[in-house]
């Protein structure tokens, strides 16, 4: 591992940050343990000290609906210790030129479902008001969003386009 051979070495002087993304055991220390990897020298801890708010709010107010292709909430934390967290903003998802997106389904550990959403790196600056401009200035970005990722315009326009033309 990386980290061990630089911890074993005088060569580069380095630290070890957690960001706190992942805090419970098995999506975080079970990584620690099982690649015998040292305590990090900071952690930033917005996930855990914040998320537990925004979650209940999530709960309490958001809308959720029913079905296969239901309302879900992409939640990202900001690369700040907890305490220097903001707040919250409601955004809409970055663009991010010469990358892919994508959204792959898991199973967690304890079996529960869930959707890992796939981006470019969250530290290249996009449009205001969006997921990546919002953690990048502080805050935990909520975005409402639907696995349906048809383009809705693209298809009414072919489908007008081949109707007329019967092809």
């Amino acid at each position: 591992c990386t980290l061990v051979a630089l911890d074993n070495s005088d060569a580069i002087d380095h630290i070890l940050v957690h960001t706190g993304q992942n805090y419970d055991y098995e999506l975080n220390e079970i990584f620690f343990d099982d690649l015998g990897l040292r305590k990090p020298d900071y952690f930033l801890e917005a996930a855990g000290k914040n998320g537990i708010s925004v979650i209940q709010k999530l709960l309490k107010y958001g809308e959720w609906g029913t079905g296969d292709y239901r309302l879900f909430y992409n939640v990202n934390f900001p690369p700040e210790r907890w305490k220097d967290v903001k707040g919250s903003k409601i955004s809409s998802q970055g663009f991010r030129k010469d990358t892919s997106f994508g959204i792959e389904p898991h199973i967690s550990p304890s079996g529960r479902k869930f959707l890992w959403i796939k981006g470019g790196p969250q530290n290249i600056p996009t449009a205001e008001n969006t997921d990546v401009a919002a953690n990048l200035d502080g805050y935990i970005s909520i975005t409402p969003m639907k696995t349906d990722l048809t383009d809705h315009q693209t298809l009414n326009r072919l489908q007008n386009m081949f109707e007329t033309n019967d092809t």
